[in-house]
């Protein structure tokens, strides 16, 4: 269920947050540096007013804070061998920690290749509402871009200005149809969404950013702004601190 309503199905609001991210080789991938993005994430939350809490131990990061914090995921999926053999023993683990935070109505801000992360617990997709398909998916090179803004559809969003940057434009992204695209790119003539989001009807907020590549993506100040938003939003707080 998708809607812009702030009232009824709201989440309480929740000021602590936690940025799940990985030093490598689980829950990381070649292409990201996820520890960069994870600390400049905590500094614009920390700056929104939330306490935030840094984590590389995904699994057990996930069982402290399900359903009493905003979980951010500035992780991704470990492409092969050792990496990838935590990642699949740990996934029940995730997975019913992931059911626990949503059946609460946690909140959950995802960003970049947190469309890649925890490919072997399906009801994270359920979740988050879009993913990274190896093989489908892309993006135009990283590079200097403007994005176009929906700035009259939600309160994440409302009179913002679409926003330069230097990133890569995620495309051809699975996204579930219950999700309401926010922000958008124009690829080989089809507009592709970037920000996504959608209400569980637990009350628990999810919001998908697939921008995020790198630091640089947060140097504007539309950027940090759209960023900051997105958290609030899904915590249940208003736009502004």
């Amino acid at each position: 269920m998708t809607s812009t309503d702030t009232t009824a199905t709201d989440p309480a609001p929740r000021r602590t947050a936690v940025v799940l991210t990985s030093s490598g080789p689980a829950y990381a991938d070649p292409w990201h540096d996820l520890t960069g993005v994870a600390a400049t994430i905590a500094e614009l939350l920390a700056e929104t007013g939330f306490e935030v809490e840094v984590r590389d131990d995904v699994a057990a990061a996930l069982e402290d804070h399900a359903g009493r914090s905003l979980v951010v995921v500035s992780c991704s999926g470990a492409v092969d061998g050792e990496g990838r053999d935590q990642e699949l023993a740990e996934a029940d683990r995730v997975g019913a920690a992931l059911d626990r935070h949503a059946a609460a109505g946690g909140p959950v801000l995802a960003v970049h290749a947190g469309g890649m992360a925890f490919p072997a617990v399906p009801s994270w997709h359920a979740l988050l509402g879009a993913r990274w398909v190896h093989g489908t998916s892309g993006h135009p090179d990283l590079g200097l871009c403007t994005v176009q803004v929906d700035r009259g559809a939600h309160p994440v969003t409302a009179d913002l200005a679409d926003v330069t940057l230097e990133d890569e434009r995620y495309s051809d992204l699975d996204v579930a149809p219950d999700r309401q695209p926010l922000v958008t790119h124009e690829h080989d003539g089809r507009t592709h969404p970037l920000v996504l989001v959608g209400t569980l009807p637990s009350g628990s907020r999810a919001v998908y950013d697939a921008l995020g590549h790198d630091a640089r993506s947060y140097a504007s100040a539309e950027r940090r702004e759209l960023l900051r938003r997105e958290a609030r939003w899904a915590a249940g707080l208003p736009p502004v601190a």
